[in-house]
């Protein structure tokens, strides 16, 4: 089960590697930096599932990569 889960990781973090040199666009360099850490710290918090450990600290960073341009993206488009 483990070597099924980190090869299921390692085809994740190839994915995003990928998506990250293939493209152009700084919200999809966010994306897939947001992507890579929520993967890497994200299957590191199942050996230590500690709350306010420096690995879920990494995950919500990373979770707030992925979504920054669409959240500037709502407020450029609302006018704030």
């Amino acid at each position: 089960m483990k070597t099924k889960v980190a090869k299921s990781i390692q085809n994740l973090q190839l994915k995003s590697f990928e998506m990250m040199t293939n493209s152009v666009s700084f919200k999809s360099i966010l994306r897939g930096t947001g992507m890579t850490f929520v993967i890497i710290f994200g299957s590191s918090l199942i050996n230590d599932s500690s709350l306010f450990s420096l690995n879920s600290l990494m995950v919500i960073l990373g979770f707030f990569l992925i979504f920054t341009p669409y959240i500037f993206n709502i407020a450029e488009n609302s006018n704030i």
